[in-house]
């Protein structure tokens, strides 16, 4: 019997290791395999293609990635010297993004020895995204793993079934034209901070909140956007544990001082403008007039779209004080310390109001945000739907809604790459609708209760013991 139950967990330990590893070479091939495919049949040298396809591409991986790599590792670059040249200048992420390149470019350059250094540079630019897409697809393959945990068994009736469900949801991750489009074949930036935001999550949802600030941390000084996450985590902590949400506040504030060493203290100003202040309204000469429409995409440039002037007018102005920004982050923050203890009580729900957190950002965010940002949500959509499925009792129930869903999710992703951006916040608006759709009915009638409220003061109460 002994030897039985040892070869059984010998058994479980190799699929263990055997199915993410599947997982990430069918991500890598597949997405190489497609990125060969689109190039032999599209030309994405023109923001509009030939066939009336909305592209909306960017040479940031050439203009600047590669020359900031190359720069880094071989020219002694001080990332956030202001006196730095043209294109240079334009570093705008955190310090770990040069970081990773240069580490990664080192193993690119065994296996392509004849290359020039700018070469290796160039192939460790294109080859990030395909790498860190493809661990992404394992992280989301095990964060519902992790939620399979948190359900009740009679939802989820075998480890079979969990199985099918977490690859299910890997693959379609794997699939979503954004994604491919932005990151695989247009090698733009969301790829590594998502990744590292994705491990964050994984481990906000097993409750090791020391490794979720961590990586937290990580994600942020990669690029600055995963910063919105940090609030948003620490509430739903707060409603849990207060000394442990504080301490996850004070963790992830240590990790991200100490990963701005030493360009915080050799370049203050120039560090604390890009890695925060870049990405605001007066910095980007943000405007309704039209000589600036093509800078970026918020609710009002789908307004201008549609010929809405009025309406158009009246959101920028209130865009202009940041107050759909302001309004919305209240909401998710009042969202999260009502329904905390019910979002960690049922974590498929964390998922969703996580995807709808993600989306909701990139709709008001005041300075509007390009078509490839949306790389960062659609994993936490995926999630969202994967652990919805994940609780539904009935297979064939299952199979419907993760297919159906999942269709649906692909086609608005397919709209979002080849229509024209001002529609933009129009798709990325119908998948929050969508998302929407994935919370319990019980969460939401849990808002008209009064034990939603009365409680609330009572808990977080400091001077309680």
């Amino acid at each position: 019997m002994i030897l039985n139950f040892r070869k059984i967990s010998i058994k479980e330990n190799l699929l263990k290791m055997v199915i993410p590893l599947v997982l990430f070479i069918i991500s890598i091939t597949v997405r190489l395999l497609l990125r060969k495919w689109f190039y032999a049949n599209y030309d994405v040298t023109h923001y509009i293609s030939e066939e009336g396809y909305y592209w909306e591409t960017y040479l940031d991986a050439d203009t600047y990635y590669q020359y900031y790599l190359y720069a880094f590792k071989h020219e002694n670059w001080l990332i956030y010297d202001p006196s730095s040249p043209y294109p240079l200048s334009g570093y705008v992420y955190g310090p770990l993004f040069v970081y990773f390149l240069t580490i990664l470019s080192y193993f690119v350059g065994i296996f392509f020895p004849n290359s020039t250094k700018l070469e290796i540079a160039w192939k460790t630019v294109i080859f990030a995204p395909q790498l860190f897409d493809s661990l992404s697809t394992v992280v989301i393959y095990y964060i519902i793993k992790a939620m399979a945990k948190e359900i009740s068994e009679e939802k989820v009736k075998s480890k079979v079934r969990t199985e099918i469900i977490a690859i299910s949801t890997s693959i379609i991750f794997i699939f979503m034209p954004v994604v491919l489009f932005y990151n695989n074949f247009l090698y733009l930036n969301s790829y590594m901070y998502t990744f590292y935001a994705l491990l964050a999550f994984l481990f906000l949802i097993k409750e090791k909140f020391d490794l979720s600030a961590f990586w937290l941390a990580i994600s942020i000084m990669t690029k600055q956007l995963s910063l919105f996450l940090l609030p948003l985590w620490f509430l739903y902590i707060f409603r849990i544990d207060k000394k442990k949400a504080l301490r996850y506040g004070i963790l992830t504030f240590l990790l991200g001082s100490l990963l701005s060493l030493p360009w915080i203290v050799l370049f203050p100003e120039s560090f604390l403008v890009r890695m925060f202040f870049q990405g605001t309204p007066k910095l980007t000469s943000f405007s309704i007039e039209y000589r600036w429409i093509l800078w970026s995409t918020t609710p009002f440039h789908a307004f201008l779209y549609w010929g809405w002037d009025k309406a158009a007018l009246f959101y920028f102005k209130l865009n202009q004080k940041y107050i759909p920004f302001i309004i919305f982050n209240v909401l998710s923050y009042f969202w999260i310390i009502l329904t905390g203890k019910k979002l960690n009580e049922n974590k498929s729900n964390l998922l969703t109001s996580q995807a709808l957190f993600a989306l909701g950002m990139h709709i008001f965010l005041s300075r509007g945000c390009y078509k490839y940002y949306d790389a960062f949500f659609i994993p936490f959509v995926i999630l969202a739907l994967g652990g919805k499925t994940l609780s539904i009792k009935r297979d064939w129930l299952k199979i419907l809604y993760l297919s159906s869903f999942s269709i649906w999710i692909f086609f608005l992703n397919l709209w979002i790459v080849i229509k024209i951006k001002w529609l933009h916040q129009f798709y990325v608006f119908l998948i929050f609708l969508t998302v929407l759709l994935l919370i319990d009915e019980d969460l939401f009638l849990y808002l008209f209760k009064k034990e939603a409220y009365s409680s609330i003061i009572k808990e977080i109460d400091f001077r309680r013991k």
